[in-house]
């Protein structure tokens, strides 16, 4: 037995291997995990005056939730509601896609009490995350 670094050209062929296992082994156990291959994507884009100021990327996931990778609003434009604006969007994205609610990762500078604020609860804490910090996962079931 050897263990490989993977070539960067090749991640995409070691995730759909690893994503192909986990779902045939997932399948055993449950009726309700939604394909790795299943997958579905969103993006959304802020504009003012043609600038790009914020937006949130993220996916569904195969336990049925869809996770945030990435949510941000210029600091110049925080307090107009676009965060407001963005969490209703992946909320929508979320009920479109039956999914049982929506859950992302947030550091102890960030933005906790706003998503706290936006009926977020949080469900865990990885503390020294970054070292003297705090890593918080939020979730919110809508379903």
């Amino acid at each position: 037995m050897e263990i490989k670094s993977t070539d960067i050209k090749e991640i995409d062929n070691l995730k759909k291997f690893l994503g192909d296992g986990l779902d045939n082994f997932n399948k055993k156990y449950s009726n309700n995990i939604i394909p790795f291959e299943n997958k579905k994507t969103f993006g959304f884009e802020v504009y003012e005056n043609g600038e790009l100021i914020g937006g949130a990327c993220g996916h569904t996931n195969m336990g049925n939730w869809v996770w945030v990778e990435l949510l941000y609003v210029d600091e110049k434009h925080r307090g107009k509601d676009i965060g407001t604006l963005l969490i209703k969007k992946i909320e929508n994205f979320c009920k479109e896609n039956r999914c049982l609610g929506v859950h992302l990762n947030t550091w102890d500078w960030q933005a906790k009490g706003f998503y706290e604020k936006m009926g977020f609860d949080c469900y865990g804490e990885l503390k020294n995350h970054p070292l003297g910090g705090a890593c918080f996962y939020m979730k919110k079931q809508l379903l």
